[in-house]
């Protein structure tokens, strides 16, 4: 959080656990914070010239992130920052009531309205390193604490080293993700925008739905578990409300299954196949929930179909722009990055109270990465070979992730768990994260939600069940005139004109695919100069801008 935000937090902090008592005078004059157990911050001789000795054994060298533990009187952050004053600092106390006794004692407002620095807990640590590390702009990550706060807090350093990890793990596979698609979801995002423009009759918008909400949401996945479940869906499908993520559209097809809806949220041209097998019109969806950034592919069949298409947006920062300035796009949530998620808060925003999911595994189990009929399945065992290992696919499928093997579970003629030594489950660090999103957004949620599915903790296991109940009221966010669109398109380009910190977060994914394909060093340099060469780029995305 921001100095403003920190100062307001502790306002109302009642301190009862703070790792800071008094503060002395050292013999230059100058404040110097005393721990509990009356050690000192700093050198009670000259604190001002510790601080400066600190920041000199600090090896930071071009890192554009630096995380900093324990404030004390801030002068080694204060010695920091002059050294590298194009860094991103955040600033970690061991908690809010630490920090309390320390505004209390010393004036910090040098740190007011300067966006080089966040400040947080241990607790709040890893939220703030996946909220504000942009590796595209700060290049790689620093850590250090200054010796005396180490020695205080002697569990703590190993606590936080533990929580970076995790962190750069995360923020690595959504990193990856970025490099990868940056430019591909801005120029799908134009064209499906644009589309909209040219054929409003073909959308839709949230409060225009009128579904059987009274029916259980079957949010149907593409993982291998759906193989043993989708009987469960054919035998019964009058009771389901079916929603099929865009992998599982063609499985269903294959088991003579029409869905409700679907949900795609893919960039990649290979979500182009969608509808290659489908040709039967009783067996196209009756609605397509399509992100901004999908594919153009995905909106331009659903409107040669006659399917109605609910735009909507998942996260990406441009799509979220326009749907601020456009209502009619549907707010869905999509946790790290995984379309079931955006399947489930669909249904969540549509008002259907119980919801179960079916092949939604975030594993490969039993050594299967997709269940057996969808063209991922087809496209991934087609390229398998003698000499490219299944951990490669794997790697290379889910862009380079490392790849944990595990003994899989199989399953008895009455359908319960059993470890197979001969089985094994693969399972990275991506799809690890798409299951901790699930499960942490199933958790705020208020309803019944059922699992077919081998969701993986440290094995898979058939059924996973909590029980909930909700009310929220739906979306009733209207479409306005659509000539309002291109107005909207030379709104966005005005903002390279302006100082603008919208444009700079927008620019993100883009610029993280631009340092990639360009093999460049990480720079704010390198990112004004981007800048520039975007604003020419989207002249190929759309007929609003014309270069002179």
């Amino acid at each position: 959080m921001t100095f403003t935000e920190l100062n307001t937090k502790i306002s109302d902090v009642h301190v009862t656990n703070s790792s800071y008592t008094e503060q002395i005078i050292a013999k230059s004059g100058d404040p110097v914070a005393v721990f509990a157990n009356n050690t000192f911050f700093y050198s009670v001789y000259n604190p001002v010239k510790d601080a400066e000795k600190f920041s000199s054994t600090c090896n930071i060298n071009d890192a554009g992130f630096v995380i900093i533990g324990g404030m004390g009187n801030a002068y080694h952050i204060t010695a920091l920052y002059a050294k590298h004053p194009s860094a991103f600092f955040l600033i970690v106390e061991d908690s809010y009531g630490s920090y309390k006794t320390l505004f209390q004692q010393n004036d910090f407002s040098r740190f007011n309205k300067n966006d080089s620095f966040e400040f947080c807990t241990i607790t709040d640590l890893e939220k703030h390193i996946i909220d504000n590390y942009k590796p595209a702009i700060h290049g790689t990550l620093y850590f250090n604490s200054i010796r005396s706060w180490s020695s205080f807090h002697h569990t703590i350093s190993t606590k936080i080293n533990g929580i970076i990890q995790r962190s750069l793990d995360k923020v690595s596979s959504d990193y990856s993700v970025q490099t990868h698609f940056g430019k591909v979801w801005m120029r799908n995002i134009f064209r499906n925008i644009q589309f909209l423009e040219q054929d409003c009759s073909s959308f839709t918008a949230a409060d225009k739905l009128s579904l059987p909400v009274s029916k259980t949401a079957a949010i149907i996945a593409a993982g291998p578990s759906l193989d043993d479940s989708i009987n469960i869906i054919k035998k019964n499908p009058e009771e389901f409300y079916i929603i099929a993520t865009d992998t599982a559209l063609e499985i269903l097809h294959k088991y003579n299954i029409t869905c409700d809806a679907f949900v795609t949220i893919d960039g990649q041209n290979i979500s182009s196949r969608l509808f290659t097998n489908i040709r039967s019109s009783s067996a196209l969806p009756n609605l397509a929930v399509i992100d901004c950034s999908a594919h153009p592919n995905a909106v331009t069949f659903s409107a040669e179909k006659n399917i109605p298409v609910l735009l909507c947006s998942t996260g990406h920062p441009l799509s979220n722009w326009f749907q601020k300035k456009l209502p009619f796009i549907l707010p869905l949530y999509s946790g790290s990055g995984t379309v079931t998620i955006t399947a489930a808060d669909f249904a969540v925003k549509a008002g259907f109270s119980s919801i179960v999911f079916f092949g939604a595994d975030f594993s490969c189990p039993k050594g299967k990465p997709y269940a057996k009929g969808s063209y991922l399945d087809t496209a991934f065992m087609s390229v398998s070979k003698r000499y490219n290992t299944i951990e490669s696919q794997f790697n290379a499928l889910l862009f380079r992730g490392s790849v944990i093997k595990s003994n899989s579970v199989k399953y008895d003629d009455q359908n319960e768990p059993e470890i197979s030594k001969n089985a094994v489950s693969y399972f990275t660090p991506l799809l690890t994260s798409y299951k901790e999103s699930l499960l942490a957004y199933i958790k705020t949620l208020h309803r019944t939600v059922n699992f077919y599915s081998a969701v993986p903790d440290n094995l898979s296991f058939p059924l996973y069940s909590n029980h909930f109940t909700f009310d929220e009221k739906k979306d009733n966010t209207t479409i306005k005139r659509l000539e309002t669109i291109e107005k909207q398109i030379q709104k966005f380009l005005n903002l390279f004109d302006q100082d603008s910190k919208d444009l700079d977060v927008i620019l993100l994914p883009y610029f993280a695919w631009y340092v990639k394909s360009k093999n460049l060093k990480p720079s704010k340099s390198d990112f004004f100069l981007f800048k520039t060469l975007v604003k020419k780029q989207i002249a190929n995305y759309t007929d609003i801008y014309h270069e002179s």
